[in-house]
């Protein structure tokens, strides 16, 4: 049965299903109603709702002593077709379902529980024959044009006391021997589900345990594989900076010498050009001295000059008064 607990059924509901009919004298026109929502007045809409139905189904006893209730939880939306097959019918379609598929769908869910075998309460999970039953109920509906999903929900009891008084003594006996035997079998079978599911979760933490721990131990390798990273990277940094600081220093020391010599070539151009501006001021100024001395020279022979040129004079004027004659007054 794990076939029918794998399968996924989709009913495929429409939330805006509607039926739009048009009667015109004895004619008579059935169509999906636009989504728009616009209605013309020679128009019906009848709107077709997802509608919800539980059905408590009746006790079926597969054996004496025992019971099994079923319940149906449905869910349910008829086809177009089917609606238009309801037109003429005052009720409306989803009561036509619920009146007319009540006894059919009991009759279905007899039918399926009447072909399991007995053992099967007590040896299989009721969950597998519930998917069953509700796969077997959707495909009986879609074929009767309604689609639907449906939930199954089975309760399996025994009962304590055998409801037919006409049974004398020893058949009651039997009767509570097997419900005894039948009782312990379904305890055993319940401690091996509960063993089975306490293995299985046993497992399942060994399992999360075994994933954390190889998680654990990824993520250690990741960690240390990360911090080796991180050190080769780190080393790697270190040995750059060394190199730049040791080209640094270098570039600085090759500037220094570079600036060093730059200030010795300046300063011996310097003191170059000092010492032949002193030589060259040295020879201008005994130049100057030999013009000086040249000047004062010239200055002492004009002086010489003028006084000999005033002497000569002094002397001619004095000749030239021994010379004149006198005049003698009368």
């Amino acid at each position: 049965m794990n076939s029918a607990r794998d399968a996924v059924w989709e009913p495929g509901f429409e939330p805006e299903r509607k039926l739009a009919v048009i009667r015109l004298g004895g004619l008579q026109w059935c169509f999906p109603a636009s989504q728009s929502g616009m209605r013309r007045f020679y128009q019906r809409i009848i709107p077709v709702p997802v509608e919800d139905w539980t059905l408590d189904l009746r006790d079926w006893s597969p054996g004496s002593g025992c019971t099994v209730n079923a319940r149906l939880d449905l869910r349910f939306q008829p086809t177009l077709a089917f609606v238009q097959g309801c037109l003429n019918q005052a009720q409306s379609a989803g009561d036509i379902i619920r009146h007319t598929y009540h006894t059919l769908l009991q009759d279905q869910v007899e039918q399926r529980l009447e072909s399991l075998p007995p053992e099967i309460w007590l040896d299989d999970d009721l969950s597998d024959i519930e998917t069953c039953i509700g796969q077997e109920i959707q495909e009986f509906m879609i074929l009767s044009r309604i689609q639907s999903r449906c939930r199954c929900t089975l309760r399996f009891r025994f009962l304590d006391e055998v409801a037919d008084a006409g049974h004398d003594t020893a058949s009651r006996l039997r009767h509570q021997a097997v419900i005894r035997t039948l009782r312990e079998r379904l305890h055993q079978a319940r401690l091996r589900h509960q063993q089975d599911i306490f293995e299985q979760q046993a497992e399942a933490s060994r399992c999360r345990i075994e994933q954390q721990q190889k998680m654990t131990a990824l993520l250690r390798e990741e960690t240390e594989a990360l911090e080796r990273h991180v050190e080769e990277e780190a080393r790697k940094i270190r040995a750059g900076i060394a190199l730049e600081e040791v080209a640094t220093r270098e570039k600085m020391a090759g500037e220094l010498r570079l600036h060093l010599e730059r200030i010795h070539q300046e300063t011996q151009l310097r003191q170059t050009w000092f010492e032949t501006d002193l030589a060259e001021k040295n020879s201008r100024a005994a130049a100057m001295n030999d013009v000086e001395q040249h000047l004062h020279r010239e200055i002492e022979f004009l002086t010489l000059e003028r006084q000999r040129l005033l002497l000569e004079e002094e002397i001619q004027q004095t000749r030239q008064a021994r010379f004149k004659p006198r005049i003698v007054s009368g």
